[in-house]
């Protein structure tokens, strides 16, 4: 690749990308969080948790799980697979790894993912506080404060950080480019592949659907029995400025993710999710 200009694998690197979102475009909603006092029923990022006063909230070693996620589905236009009503949640134990099991992250013995079909319109918020007395006292979490939900469905294609962007990108630069055959995306030079990644969309991204991205690497990459989970069920970014007074904060700045299989997904089966954050 010596005798081939930087210029120009910059701009085929470029036309690339342009392929892979025509190929790969997905339905994806995008979610603005703002920070607010929410009601027991509204999608949201921290707050309390609706909950039907015959169930016992998530415990992990006596201590009650802080909701993380609330999405009710009534908020959200449809998706296909995605319920059309109910509300799904994402508990937390927050301890310093926000409940995440780096030997295991499908067991929900940090997190829980539960789902309502049905909801009681009768529940009261004192309710559910009264339920949440075993935590004794606050710990870490990457949601401080409480935050309603705004959906906005689009498209977009394959992120970069996606595990299976390199191996696309491979195939159809090499068909493109048979004089400049690569073995990797990496096979570029660093300084078009930095561009590459910089040049994409930097935007917060808390999504449903969609793909997403991570600070360090795709867990899906290095263990092929993690494929399976091949939709994005939720992702919180980090999300801190003085403007919006947000204070959402993986670790350094990083991202959280959840996944589950589309098998599962269409039969509203949360048992089998994938929890993955990291951060630079």
């Amino acid at each position: 690749m010596e005798n081939v200009s930087q210029d120009f694998l910059f701009e085929e690197a470029k036309r690339v990308l342009a392929k892979i979102n025509e190929r790969t475009q997905r339905e994806v909603c995008y979610i603005q969080a703002i920070r607010r006092k929410t009601t027991l029923f509204e999608s949201k990022f921290g707050g309390i948790p609706y909950w039907p006063p015959h169930m016992e909230l998530p415990m992990n070693e006596g201590r009650t799980m802080e909701l993380l996620a609330q999405i009710n589905f009534s908020d959200v236009l449809q998706m296909k697979d995605f319920p059309a009503e109910g509300i799904l949640q994402f508990f937390i134990d927050p301890d310093n790894l926000y409940g995440m099991n780096f030997d295991d992250p499908v067991s929900q013995k940090g997190f829980r993912i539960v789902y309502h079909a049905e909801i009681q319109q009768d529940v009261k918020e004192e309710e559910v506080i009264h339920k949440m007395v075993k935590n004794i006292e606050k710990r870490d979490s990457p949601v401080q404060g409480e935050y309603g939900l705004c959906f906005q469905i689009e498209k977009e294609g394959l992120s970069t950080s996606d595990y299976q962007f390199d191996a696309l990108f491979t195939e159809i630069f090499n068909q493109r480019n048979p004089q400049i055959q690569i073995e990797s995306f990496f096979d570029l030079p660093d300084e078009v592949g930095e561009e590459i990644y910089n040049s994409s969309d930097s935007k917060i991204h808390h999504q449903i659907n969609g793909y997403p991205f991570f600070t360090q690497s795709d867990p899906r990459e290095y263990q092929e029995e993690f494929q399976m989970f091949d939709v994005l069920l939720l992702q919180i970014d980090s999300d801190f400025t003085e403007e919006s007074g947000n204070d959402i904060m993986w670790g350094d700045a990083g991202v959280g993710n959840f996944f589950i299989s589309r098998e599962d997904l269409k039969q509203l089966k949360f048992d089998r999710v994938l929890y993955n954050w990291d951060c630079s």
